[in-house]
């Protein structure tokens, strides 16, 4: 299935596609001032947060995004594998609830986060984030 953002909606609730491992598309209305689909991810604009991801997906690898919210993967069946960007420099402790990842990547350019014995690591705190599968 897919989902379209009206230019109305000024308001996404925390989690708002939990589960919904057959999103394929996201799209937001152009006169949408608060939110856009990149890639197939939706972004608050405001924030610079991906807040949702669709089945196909590529995380911004530009200043678009810098942050991975609450719940943005969570419970996505269909997601196996990550890429952070270098920009992203905040990731939500609940970002990838539910997901089974195989593969985690950093890019080299990102100072916040790092892979390190199957796990994605908040450099600053030691806090993991996300773990591989197993």
């Amino acid at each position: 299935f897919s989902v379209a953002i009206p230019a109305t909606v000024t308001e996404i609730g925390t989690g708002i596609f939990y589960g919904c491992s057959g999103l394929r598309q996201i799209s937001v209305d152009e006169a949408n001032t608060k939110y856009k689909a990149i890639d197939g991810c939706l972004v608050d604009t405001n924030a610079k947060a991906i807040i949702s991801v669709a089945i196909s997906f590529s995380i911004p690898t530009d200043e678009n995004v810098t942050a991975i919210g609450e719940y943005a993967f969570a419970g996505n069946e269909g997601i196996t594998s990550i890429n952070i960007s270098g920009f992203v420099t905040e990731i939500a402790d609940t970002a990838f609830f539910g997901t089974e990842l195989y593969q985690i990547t950093v890019d080299e350019a990102n100072t916040a986060f790092k892979v390190e014995e199957g796990k994605l690591i908040e450099i600053a705190t030691g806090t993991v984030k996300a773990t591989l599968a197993d």
